[in-house]
């Protein structure tokens, strides 16, 4: 059984709660998928490689600056959150706390070592894969109208969702239409966080960054429909026996996500509940956000929806706090994608990257200030000599700061060394894949492998695929182009032959 920490011990925990937070309010960012966009020409003199877009981006921020306003790229990633059940007189409370009780009842309530149950996650992403998403605003009222996909039983439907909303949305007019490529929900004790990828089909009348506004605007409630939907079809049908006796809620049952829509309230009984639940549910729009609240999530660095009232205290060495890596993995393996030809795999690289920041975070060899945390223990407890200084704390200002900073340090050495560049290396990949740049790998090296396979020799081969090698991860990282492809193509060439020379 675990210690119990005392007054001192909470005393520290709360300063450790506090630098998490200041910490990761520190990197904020307004950069967006919607603005990533493949970068321009570069110099195609000089005989080294390195000659071709010799100034990569040092930062996120730089990595995402490079804009087109007036050609958003098609995909832009949302997450979407269930807020905590901490405001009792807010409007929706009520509905809030029943997509809570419904998450436990049919997602799992995330008890210690809870894993995700792929049956039940794989259904409730099929919900939003292949929806389409279609908003109008005429007069400052928009209206949603949401296809939803055919299932196994059903045939599609067409769904209309009046918003009356005095928003930031009621001053963007125009057309928009979209759809749900791919989906997964990252469900524990602590969070239901949905994440969703839209591919923008279709705009009309849009100006600035209207599109930006009204793919959140889909997002959301796209996920407050199905959540209501959910919530819907369990008032009206009873609990089962395995309900009532506390047992569902460990088992993994067919038919526990409600995959036709809901016949249990009326349409403006729905259309109300949809409204009041998407305006209560919060979340991330900008891809380096989405992604840095996945790694901290991963790291054990984020503060619990589920549990607003309980400190967030980092544990790099608790077996339970490391089980969310093992929630994670199970989650990538139920990822929902839709058939169509474009390239997928944006879900899975945020998720993945998740995953190594999570690992790094806990791994003394990337941040090596946490081995001071290896004499807390598994439990939590600090060392007695840091809480007595925690606890001396009214009578000597002095100490408390030493100690704040001491806390600080740790979160601040984590997320420098393990977040930060999780996330830097996400948000190039992600711009990658958006410009295309998969397909123009495949391009470069079809190229060089057929000028390679024109050599006699074996070992041209060999040293073209080490010459491929930086110009492959230029065009991951988004510094090179297909412009750039002939040169890189004729720089290879000219050492082939130099190498090789055919007589």
């Amino acid at each position: 059984m675990p210690r119990r920490c005392g007054p001192a011990a909470h005393a520290w925990w709360a300063a450790l709660a506090f630098a998490a937070l200041l910490v990761a309010s520190c990197h904020t960012s307004s950069s967006s998928v919607e603005a990533f966009a493949p970068g321009g020409a570069g110099p195609r003199s000089g005989s080294s490689l390195r000659s071709l877009r010799s100034s990569p981006a040092s930062s996120v921020d730089e990595a995402v600056s490079i804009q087109q306003p007036f050609a958003p790229p098609a995909h832009s990633v949302h997450l979407v959150s269930l807020p905590s059940r901490n405001d009792k007189f807010a409007p929706g409370e009520s509905l809030v706390r029943e997509c809570w009780r419904w998450k436990d009842a049919k997602l799992g309530d995330g008890r210690d070592y809870f894993v995700p149950r792929p049956r039940a996650l794989k259904a409730f992403h099929d919900l939003f894969v292949g929806m389409e998403l279609s908003l109008s605003n005429e007069g400052g009222l928009i209206e949603l109208q949401m296809n939803l996909p055919p299932r196994e039983e059903t045939e599609g439907a067409l769904v209309r969702q009046p918003v009356h909303r005095g928003s930031q949305e009621s001053s963007v007019f125009g057309s928009y239409q979209y759809s749900i490529e791919e989906c997964v929900a990252l469900s524990n004790c602590a969070r239901l966080d949905v994440i969703l990828v839209l591919r923008r089909q279709t705009e009309i009348g849009a100006y600035g960054n209207g599109s930006d506004k009204m793919a959140q605007m889909a997002a959301r409630f796209a996920v407050a429909y199905n959540l209501q939907q959910q919530v819907s079809s369990r008032r009206s049908n009873s609990e089962s026996l395995l309900e009532r006796a506390g047992i569902a809620s460990w088992l993994d049952l067919p038919g526990a996500v409600q995959q036709t829509p809901s016949g249990g309230s009326n349409e403006e009984e729905r259309t109300t509940e949809v409204n009041q639940l998407a305006e209560r549910l919060t979340g991330f729009h900008e891809i380096d956000s989405i992604s840095r609240h996945l790694c901290l999530i991963a790291g054990g660095l984020a503060p619990r929806p589920s549990r607003p009232g309980r400190d967030v205290i980092f544990r790099p060495y608790s077996s339970r706090d490391a089980h969310v890596l093992l929630q994670l993995k199970r989650t990538v393996e139920v990822v929902s994608v839709d058939s169509s030809d474009y390239p997928k795999g944006r879900v899975k690289t945020l998720l993945d990257t998740a995953l190594r920041a999570g690992k790094a975070a806990r791994n003394e060899a990337v941040v090596p200030e946490i081995r001071e945390l290896k004499q807390y223990g598994s439990d939590g407890t600090p060392p007695s000599k840091i809480a007595n200084v925690v606890a001396g704390v009214s009578e000597n200002t002095k100490r408390h700061l030493q100690t704040f900073a001491k806390a600080f340090h740790y979160l601040q050495a984590a997320i420098q060394k393990a977040v930060d560049p999780s996330v830097k290396t996400c948000v190039s990949k992600l711009q990658a894949m958006e410009s295309g740049t998969p397909s123009l790998i495949v391009i470069l090296r079809e190229r060089v492998n057929k000028l390679a396979a024109s050599f006699e020799n074996p070992d041209v081969r060999k040293l073209a695929n080490r010459l491929l090698h930086e110009p492959t991860m230029r065009l991951r990282a988004g510094e090179l182009t297909s412009d750039d492809i002939d040169s890189v193509v004729s720089q290879i060439e000219s050492r082939l032959r130099d190498d090789f020379p055919v007589s």
